[in-house]
């Protein structure tokens, strides 16, 4: 069981809603579906190699209460920054504890 008083970061959830725009290009919203608090933990730097170099990203975890409609095609907000979820896990499968990795959101 998670703390109240851990539950230090408000985090928004949001679906990506693609449209075209009069040009007929796929233009992409975030379009939020609910907000809740999670507490933030273990945030490390992973190394990726890209073809023109090194990309330094930052992994992102929290620790929230449950929730079934968090789904990994979500699209996490928290401090103004965009995150996509990259892992969920069931704690102990127990449906009381989700524990979310997410990475930088880069819009292509």
């Amino acid at each position: 069981m998670i703390m109240a008083g851990r539950l230090t970061k408000s985090i928004q959830f949001s679906t990506v809603l693609r449209t075209k725009n009069e040009f007929n290009e796929t233009v992409k919203k975030l379009i939020p579906i609910f907000r809740t608090r999670a507490e933030p933990f273990q945030s490390e730097i992973s190394r990726t190699i890209v073809s023109e170099g090194g990309d330094f990203s930052k992994v992102y975890n929290f620790r929230l209460r449950y929730n079934r409609q968090i789904k990994d095609d979500l699209i996490i907000t928290v401090d103004g920054q965009n995150l996509q979820i990259t892992n969920i896990e069931n704690v102990n499968g127990l449906n009381k504890e989700l524990t979310i990795d997410a990475i930088n959101y880069i819009q292509d």
